[in-house]
Parts: C-alpha cells; structure tokens; sequence
C-alpha cells in the first residue's frame, strides 16, 4: 500500500535521464524532448517517437529493406537472362525442334493410323513440311523484290523528313 502511495505521489521513485536529443534522419534536425512533446498534436511539424525508433528513421528502414527486396528479384532475373543469351545458340535450335516436332505429331499420328511405322513416318511428314514451307517463302517472292525496290526511296524521304525537322529546331541567328 505504501508502494502505490509512493508511486501515485512520484516520491521516492527514482526516474530515468531522457536522452537531451534525438537526431532524426529525415528531417535533419535535433529533436529536444520538450519540442517533442509541445508538437505533439501537430501534423507533420515534429518527428514523434514510434516505440525505440524514431518515425523517420524506422520509415527510413523500411524504405531500405524494400529497395534490398527488390533487388533480391531483380539480381536472379538478370541471371536467367543472361544464361538464356550465353546458351542461345544451343537452346534455340532445339527449342525450335521440340517445337516442330509437336506441330508434326498430329500428321505422324495420321501415317502410324495407315500402318506406316513411326521410324519412316518422322521423316516423311518432315519432308512434306519442307517443301510446303518452301513453296510459301517462293511465293512471296515478288513481295520482297518490291519492298526491297522501294526502300532506297523510303529512306531518301526519312531523311529529307529529318533534315526539315532538324533546321526548324535551330535558331537562327
């Protein structure tokens, strides 16, 4: 009963040092216990303690830790990206094999339903694929000459376009 009296009344009890100031890392300023205190119900004037940490300096962690996380995605991303560019030339080939040898399995399913073995009917739909492949690119034969006509043209107006663009932007003096 005493201990409560003591304590209520504040006699006898023996109070910590408040640290005379706290350096806050987003403001940049010296924080004194008492200005603390007296900006406590404005918004944004003072820096107010959040637990041990100050506000700004636990904001000032988070932001870090968010920037770390984020390069902890980032870092093996550009590890698969780099390993896909040094394996290209393997990887693209056979990327492209298993590719085309699932667009050819519904003709090679088709040959093995007419008693033609699997081991001559790859090849066979292969060859057929080739020539029909061929035969599209030959087609568009004519369609490539032309464009390939025309590009001197087009570029000679891109640059015309470029050089009139260019002298309207300098000042003339």
């Amino acid at each position: 009963m005493q201990l409560a009296a003591r304590a209520a009344t504040g006699a006898g009890v023996a109070e910590a040092p408040a640290p005379a100031t706290r350096i806050s890392l987003v403001a940049e300023t010296a924080v004194t216990p008492a200005s603390a205190a007296q900006g406590a119900g404005a918004t944004n004037s003072t820096p107010q303690p959040d637990g041990e940490l100050g506000r700004p300096l636990s904001e000032a962690l988070r932001s870090i830790e968010r920037r770390r996380q984020s390069r902890i995605r980032i870092v093996p991303l550009l590890l698969v990206v780099g390993a896909l560019w040094w394996g290209q030339t393997v990887l693209i080939p056979v990327v492209m094999s298993i590719l085309v040898s699932y667009a050819l399995e519904p003709a090679v399913a088709r040959l093995e339903t007419w008693r033609l073995p699997r081991l001559l009917g790859v090849p066979a739909s292969r060859r057929t694929h080739r020539r029909q492949r061929g035969g599209r690119v030959r087609g568009l034969r004519g369609q490539v000459v032309a464009f390939g006509n025309r590009l001197p043209d087009a570029a000679h107006k891109l640059a015309l376009t470029i050089n009139r663009e260019a002298s309207w932007r300098t000042p003339r003096r």
